[in-house]
């Protein structure tokens, strides 16, 4: 992700996470919260889905400002760390992240939706050399 803001953001970002169900359709899933991210950011709010967000994006986002962002925003790459998250039963999941402005009028700015499959490790057999 990279991105030039044009203006100042104080985000305010809503989390929703859906669960793919047996008919193949994304169903709400037991997270779906709002997030004044500044104040996470800021040590102002311990909000536990807000902590977890930060702690991915502050390892692999490139910002120059924060709170308020403003100018570039760039994230490389990543990866998600399973101990950052509480256990998930095994399927397909969709999370929602849709970004808000803090303004008078809340205006929505974008929505990243990432998916995710829960599933069992796959452990490989070592060769023995034979």
């Amino acid at each position: 992700m990279s991105c030039f803001l044009r203006q100042k953001l104080y985000p305010t970002i809503q989390m929703q996470i859906f669960k793919k169900d047996y008919t193949n359709q994304f169903k709400p899933f037991l997270i779906d919260v709002k997030v004044k991210f500044c104040d996470v950011v800021q040590k102002k709010s311990y909000f536990t889905y807000g902590v977890i967000f930060w702690k991915i994006i502050k390892k692999f986002a490139v910002i120059k400002h924060v709170c308020p962002f403003y100018e570039d925003l760039l994230v490389p790459q990543g990866y998600l760390e399973t101990e950052l998250l509480p256990p998930f039963p095994k399927g397909v999941f969709l999370s929602s992240l849709t970004f808000w402005s803090n303004a008078t009028i809340p205006e929505n700015w974008g929505t990243v939706k990432i998916s995710i499959e829960a599933k069992d490790m796959v452990k490989t057999k070592k060769n023995s050399g034979l």
